[in-house]
């Protein structure tokens, strides 16, 4: 089992200021897992497993932690999701990709962009 907390800088909306800071983009604070890379214009993220994983074998929980962004006719919903085929990493690492759904009443668009989650890999 792996387990941990990503952390970066969010940008609340591509058309509003930058939110508060929540690390430098490239933290990650986690038991038997380390940061491969990022790929910030995909809003991916690959992760290394230890060695006792199997990455195979492994399933992987992810939510994000930055919650719903509410400004005057906006409203944004931060995304984490795991991606069983990888294709933004290497052979045998786990892919997170991280973006938001921005809607403005009359259209949805999502948005890749590196954003905090937590994860839990069995």
């Amino acid at each position: 089992m792996a387990y941990g907390y990503f952390s970066t800088e969010r940008r609340c909306l591509s058309k509003g200021p930058p939110c508060a800071e929540e690390g430098d983009g490239r933290s990650l604070r986690s038991v038997n897992v380390s940061l491969a890379r990022t790929v910030p214009e995909k809003g991916a993220v690959c992760l290394e497993l230890g060695k006792e994983l199997d990455p195979e074998n492994a399933v992987v929980v992810v939510a994000p932690t930055g919650g719903p962004i509410e400004e005057p006719h906006v409203f944004a919903v931060d995304h984490a999701e795991w991606i069983p085929s990888a294709p933004n990493c290497a052979v045998g690492q786990i892919e997170i990709d991280t973006y938001y759904d921005e809607s403005t009443g009359s259209s949805e668009e999502l948005v890749p962009t590196l954003l905090p989650f937590s994860f839990a890999i069995y």
